[in-house]
């Protein structure tokens, strides 16, 4: 895993790594264990409800999407039996028909003689973390350093996506329920900036994927200033691009190393999100090197086919949903390559900008191995108005950390005026509103026109539903 936000890891990183080089012998390994069917299952998909809710089913409905063998959940008997031969089950799969298990060599030789049992990769040695839990509550009353514009600090990352015309329009969000995948979300059950969120039950929270049992709210700060680029509602401090939709906070990395099996906490992040009815996916982590070097993955691997999170996000998008992710922080770097997801072939991967416009230096960009350009397009990503630790106060950070979720908002205000457009209606929209300063580059959404070609589609639309023909008959 790879947080998107701009910090200085390398004394971390040799601190973390030696420990976990040196105790490698004496830690327990973990493993994806893949099955070759669903059969005899006592899920079906004529009763979808028993694993999908109400929100997901009219979300497929809604754009058309029927129901795959892979919607169906793991056979829990398939569990069970691993389960007998000793080994921890972690999260099963449903899209993969997969689940992570933690085993000894001898258990999984057992495993791997059930006949049920289709593949086992190694994912690494697994090191459970004691993370303290504690809160970093604030009072209410803490005063607020306050400008003068509406937007405060956010101002400028805002109009330069011209995204308050949206707002202008009353279109924050409302009715879109936006999923983060991040590494925790210190603060926000008691910062002022997501008060207007907890009162209107518009703050979810899923289970720790990590594996730990902590509280998804603790541990690490940098979901909580990815979330306030969205949500903050402060007027005058600090706005966020999408003030009225409803969020569901989900933690999926452990920000103490580096490991390949958290590419399995992310797909079962965003199977969780599929599950609730999540509408956008927005996600500021990426993997491709890990601390244990031998499970990196190559740069002619990252053609969105390889990667197990790349291949979730495009498995996201097929089920309705629009996933937005961090482009990388490699851009100086000698090994400035698009890391997974942000290779997925319909995800939004998305670079910063600084402030005249240009790519930041930091930003990755470049080619996947199958010749695609990333990222798709650039946001603000230097001196972002973001959330601070202690969650009672606005500061400034820089990453492609903060210009996904910048992307994601605005895509949800845009969706709120639109809520009949497919994903890849807005995606379209989104990526055709991008001002290039020449073909292979990424360009600056503006969504102004985004709106502005939504409003065209709708009016065709209109057009050929006067004409007695189906809805689909007008998507592009």
């Amino acid at each position: 895993m790879q947080v998107f936000a701009t910090t200085f890891r390398g004394i971390v990183l040799v601190l973390f790594l030696l420990p976990t080089l040196l105790s490698a012998q004496q830690s327990q390994r973990k493993y994806w264990v893949e099955f070759t069917d669903k059969t005899n299952s006592p899920y079906q998909l004529e009763a979808p409800e028993a694993f999908l809710s109400e929100r997901a089913l009219a979300r497929r409905q809604r754009q058309g999407i029927a129901l795959s063998n892979a919607d169906l959940p793991v056979n829990p008997q398939y569990l069970e039996r691993i389960r007998q031969t000793g080994s921890s089950v972690e999260q099963p799969s449903r899209w993969f028909n997969a689940v992570t298990v933690i085993a000894t060599a001898r258990q999984v030789n057992a495993i791997r003689r059930l006949e049920f049992v289709k593949r086992i990769s190694f994912l690494g040695h697994y090191w459970p973390k004691q993370i303290s839990n504690t809160s970093r509550r604030k009072s209410a009353a803490q005063a607020h350093e306050t400008f003068g514009e509406h937007y405060g600090r956010s101002d400028l990352q805002i109009k330069q996506m011209q995204g308050h015309h949206l707002h202008q329009a009353g279109h924050r969000g409302k009715g879109i329920l936006i999923a983060v995948l991040d590494g925790g979300f210190d603060g926000v059950h008691d910062s002022p900036f997501f008060e207007h969120l907890r009162k209107t039950n518009r703050l979810w929270f899923s289970p720790d994927f990590t594996g730990n049992e902590h509280q998804v709210a603790t541990n690490d700060q940098h979901g909580a200033k990815v979330l306030s680029v969205m949500a903050a509602d402060a007027p005058g401090e600090m706005m966020g691009t999408a003030s009225a939709a409803t969020y569901v906070c989900i933690r999926t990395e452990d920000r103490t190393y580096e490991a390949r099996y958290e590419m399995c906490n992310w797909v079962i992040g965003a199977e969780y999100a599929d599950s609730i009815g999540a509408d956008i996916i927005t996600s500021s982590l990426g993997y491709r090197e890990f601390d244990e070097p031998w499970l990196s993955y190559s740069a002619a691997q990252m053609d969105g086919q390889q990667a197990l999170a790349s291949r979730a996000a495009d498995m996201a998008f097929e089920r309705g949903m629009l996933v937005v992710t961090s482009a990388g922080n490699d851009g100086q770097t000698a090994r400035s390559v698009i890391n997974s997801p942000a290779d997925a072939h319909h995800v939004i991967a998305v670079g910063a900008s600084d402030q005249s416009g240009r790519v930041a230096a930091f930003s990755s960009e470049g080619r996947t191995a199958d010749g695609r350009f990333k990222p798709e397009v650039l946001a603000p990503g230097t001196q972002v108005a973001v959330v601070a630790d202690q969650g009672d106060r606005v500061t400034y950070a820089s990453g492609t950390s903060y210009a996904a979720p910048i992307v994601a908002g605005l895509a949800a205000a845009l969706w709120s005026a639109y809520p009949e457009a497919t994903n890849r209606e807005l995606r379209q929209a989104i990526l055709r509103s991008a001002v290039k300063s020449h073909p292979q580059a990424a360009g600056r959404p503006n969504f102004r026109w985004a709106y502005g070609f939504l409003k065209a589609d709708e009016l065709i639309r209109n057009e050929i539903r006067g004409f007695g023909l189906h809805d689909k008959d007008a998507r592009f």
